[in-house]
């Protein structure tokens, strides 16, 4: 018999990447296969590491989707491609916080690092509230943000008018310490 350290089984980080050409494709599958991690097509509760492609040298990033909010969502690193290479000639991937996602381009700071140092704290970002939708929401808007809404711990409430929000509280079991965030969409003019 022969005993197998699990440890080593078992995948060291769980990344997906954002935006990458085929070339960043393939360094992130080598990557992987280097360090014992595994890739994810999209990011998940257990997702790490989100590794970005556009971002310059002064750590911002040019250009966001969905993966880079659901990883500040679930606390994961954002990292740039420079991440990956650095750790290709090393015998262990180099440290996150060297090349981590700092601003993006509409001068927004910090935000990987807050959504990263929250993570585990006091459970999902969005535990204990509850979210209403008020006027006009294309269905296909409405299922993407409840998704990902529900993905992060909270609670959509349906069946309430704008009126009667604070009134329906205890109809809807919503406990008095809860938050509910109202996201209000107008319908636009129709000509």
């Amino acid at each position: 018999y022969e005993l197998i350290d699990t440890a080593r089984l078992a995948p060291r980080f769980y990344i997906t990447g954002s935006f990458l050409n085929e070339n960043e494709k393939k360094l992130l599958r080598n990557f992987c296969e280097k360090h014992n991690c595994e890739h994810e097509p999209i990011v998940t509760e257990r997702t790490t590491h989100v590794v970005l492609s556009k971002v310059d040298d002064k750590k911002c990033c040019a250009k966001k989707g969905e993966k880079y909010y659901q990883g500040i969502l679930h606390g994961a690193w954002i990292v740039s491609t420079s991440w990956l290479r650095a750790g290709m000639n090393e015998p262990e991937p180099a440290p996150e916080n060297e090349f981590e996602v700092q601003i993006d381009k509409q001068g927004f700071v910090g935000g990987p690092m807050r959504g990263r140092l929250r993570r585990g704290i006091n459970g999902p970002l969005f535990a204990n509230t509850h979210f209403v939708f008020a006027g006009h929401v294309p269905d296909v808007k409405r299922f993407e943000v409840t998704m990902s809404f529900v993905r992060t711990g909270g609670a959509r409430v349906s069946q309430v008018s704008e009126s009667d929000l604070v009134a329906r509280r205890a109809a809807f079991d919503i406990a008095p310490g809860s938050k509910i965030i109202l996201h209000v969409e107008e319908q636009g003019e129709r000509r």
